[in-house]
């Protein structure tokens, strides 16, 4: 059996999607079922081969998608319907008669070209802003219902919502105890990790760097940065990174954010997938709204304790030192922060997400 992920990334849309992706297309192989990839996007990394997976570009002239339904429209370089058709093709092609759509810019016009071939469409969604045709919606963000989408389905789809369908790869399941001993012993904050995900956030890592060197630190901290090679400004951050005082680490591209996350006391990220991550490690993080997508995870999560927003009012530099200095003074805080985090992700959501999917196959 072959399953179809369509998916796209890139400097504007990230990488998230394509990581959540990838974690639930490791896990249905491991189920004996093989995945292709239909994307736009240049793996120039070779993330989805490396995976044992294989990519299928769509090659078609690029124009100017003008779906004004559709609020991600332009993350979309072509029209829907020619999209749709090109993608219709491939799954023929591969006789996948199950496709598995991740794309804010895509809705129910193009999942109903899908639906003459494909028999289950599953759709990976996080804003309920727009129509599906499918079988099943899963949204794993904190707080959502899935009643939020009842006026969104054109069919009596299923919806898996909340955040115990969160996708993450078994790292984190694997790692998820030895976390909760190690955060218990934690006393000071000696390691800062910073991810900001996959896209150009290239002022706002200035920002975050800049701020760091603003917080009044128990100890000297060694500061590692994770970026993506979807990245464009990496000779920046090596040069700032240099003019730290601080014991510094530049990575790009790592498959081991599980572990950096488990040896981290601290994180600096974007309020996108990495959030889950950090939260199933039970690792504290001041989080920053890149993109006006993690606006319903950052206000909420920020609502509940489970992370230290950045305020958005303030100047972002400030901000950001602010927040920070919070949990580096406050370890009675860092700990109901931790707590929180553990008690909200338990890195079972995969495994809840693969046995829903096979009961449609």
């Amino acid at each position: 059996m072959t399953t179809v992920f369509r998916v796209d990334f890139s400097e504007t849309i990230g990488i998230g999607h394509l990581f959540r992706c990838l974690t639930l297309a490791n896990a249905l192989h491991q189920k004996g079922i093989s995945c292709v990839f239909i994307s736009r996007s240049d793996d120039t990394n070779s993330l989805i081969a490396k995976a044992g997976h294989q990519l299928v570009r769509l090659n078609g002239k690029e124009t100017i998608n003008t779906d004004a339904e559709v609020k991600h429209a332009s993350w979309l370089s072509t029209g829907w319907q020619q999209d749709a058709e090109e993608s219709l093709e491939i799954c023929k092609k591969y006789q996948s008669l199950m496709l598995i759509v991740d794309h804010y810019a895509l809705d129910y016009k193009w999942e109903k070209v899908l639906t003459d071939y494909c028999k289950i469409i599953v759709v990976l969604d996080d804003l309920a802003d727009r129509k599906h045709n499918c079988q099943l919606l899963i949204d794993s963000n904190y707080l959502r219902r899935a009643d939020e989408y009842r006026k969104l389905l054109v069919k009596d789809s299923e919806v898996l919502a909340g955040s115990e369908y969160t996708l993450l790869k078994p790292d984190f399941t694997v790692l998820r105890a030895k976390a909760e001993h190690q955060r218990k012993a934690t006393d000071t904050i000696k390691k800062v990790l910073v991810f900001l995900g996959g896209g150009n956030t290239e002022n706002t890592m200035a920002s975050v760097l800049s701020a760091l060197s603003q917080v009044s630190w128990p100890v000297q901290p060694q500061i590692t940065v994770v970026l993506s090679s979807l990245y464009k400004h990496v000779d920046q951050v090596v040069d700032r990174l240099s003019e730290m005082v601080f014991e510094t680490k530049l990575m790009i591209d790592t498959p081991e954010m599980a572990r950096l996350i488990l040896n981290a006391d601290l994180a600096v990220g974007a309020s996108g997938s990495s959030t889950w991550e950090r939260c199933c490690l039970g690792l504290p993080s001041v989080n920053i709204l890149i993109a006006n997508n993690q606006q319903y995870a950052h206000k909420n999560l920020g609502g509940a304790g489970v992370i230290e927003a950045v305020k958005a009012e303030e100047p972002l530099e400030k901000a950001i030192a602010t927040s920070v200095q919070v949990l580096v003074s406050d370890m009675k805080k860092w700990h109901s922060i931790s707590e929180r985090c553990f008690s909200l992700i338990d890195g079972l959501g995969t495994r809840r997400v693969v046995s829903r999917i096979l009961s449609y196959s």
